[in-house]
């Protein structure tokens, strides 16, 4: 009997601490100035064309750049240009 009871009693201990240290995490990247999963502001994706099951063309634009890119078993970049003034968005 006390066995159970020590095992549900570590059980409830374990439980406590991974739900502290999963608090501390989260306050530590929320004081942190540089954020881990920010999404990045450079990268735009302008198109995706679907060709088959296992291929598509997609264009988007990165630092300033065009790129238009045949995505699928093997990568392919097709075409790079500087961005017109013109916004395609």
């Amino acid at each position: 009997m006390t066995s159970i009871v020590m095992t549900i009693l570590t059980l409830a201990a374990v439980l406590i601490l991974m739900v502290g240290v999963l608090y501390a995490l989260k306050w530590v990247m929320a004081k942190s100035p540089v954020h881990l999963f920010k999404p990045s502001d450079k990268l735009k994706l302008i198109e995706r064309h679907i060709l088959d099951n296992k291929r598509s063309l997609v264009r988007c634009q990165f630092a300033g750049i065009d790129y238009i890119l045949l995505l699928g078993e093997t990568d392919l970049l097709l075409d790079k240009k500087p961005v017109s003034g013109e916004s395609h968005d």
